[in-house]
């Protein structure tokens, strides 16, 4: 790891910068005056230990198109506000799904350019379908890997895990699966009829795992495209 442990603020004098990475280094914090960076395009904060915040108006980084972070509890936590501001969008690492006022699902409806992965995290706090169909997953036909993952330690008295994954439906071009901890007794239609033409045709690799309340298992023999199936937990 680099000893670097702060950027300087005059970095904002970079008006043309598109490209920044701090990969690897000690940073703690990026500041502030980064998010007068208009035109940065690409953001690269990988094997950062030490960074345990980011500028409280990152929304304002309007041409960012790739932000790449460790996918990692601490680093989940620093889930940028207002998010769905910046439409720009083409990689994101993850999305955590706050509470109260943090950042809703409706956010990545705003987010129509994402593409590649996508893991979303702590769905426990969206309330209902409607609220889930927000997201406009079915409409993004450039994810191929999604992840959707409930918290395992929470109240299963509150459990509307059926409802809510009803309406995350994907897109059709979707090519990997993961549902984690889901706790519903039974998988929503899209994913029971995950055989029939021609939803989820192209689906490589599904992973379930924890979604021990599951009473049923998805029917997949006619999934042509299918090479990977992991069950764990159920």
């Amino acid at each position: 790891l680099g000893i670097i442990q702060v950027l300087p603020s005059s970095i904002s004098k970079l008006k043309h910068l598109r490209y920044l990475e701090v990969s690897r280094t000690e940073i703690q914090a990026l500041p502030d005056s980064i998010t007068k960076l208009y035109n940065l395009q690409t953001l690269r904060l990988l094997s950062c230990p030490s960074l345990k915040v980011l500028p409280r108006e990152f929304r304002k980084l309007i041409s960012l198109r790739h932000l790449y972070m460790d996918d990692d509890e601490e680093k989940r936590k620093l889930m940028p506000m207002q998010i769905g501001k910046l439409t720009c969008l083409q990689t994101l690492p993850f999305f955590v799904v706050g509470q109260d006022n943090g950042c809703q699902i409706e956010e990545l409806g705003c987010l129509s350019n994402l593409r590649g992965e996508l893991k979303i995290y702590h769905l426990e706090h969206v309330r209902n379908r409607e609220e889930a169909q927000k997201g406009n997953l079915s409409r993004n036909s450039n994810i191929y890997l999604l992840k959707f993952h409930w918290n395992e330690e929470r109240e299963e008295e509150t459990n509307n895990d059926e409802d809510v994954l009803e309406g995350l439906k994907p897109h059709e071009n979707l090519k990997s699966l993961t549902i984690e901890n889901f706790k519903g007794g039974k998988f929503p239609s899209w994913v029971m009829m995950m055989n029939r033409e021609p939803h989820l045709h192209n689906l490589v690799k599904i992973k379930l795992v924890n979604c021990n309340k599951c009473e049923q298992m998805p029917t997949m023999g006619h999934l042509q495209s299918l090479k990977v199936v992991e069950i764990d937990g159920m």
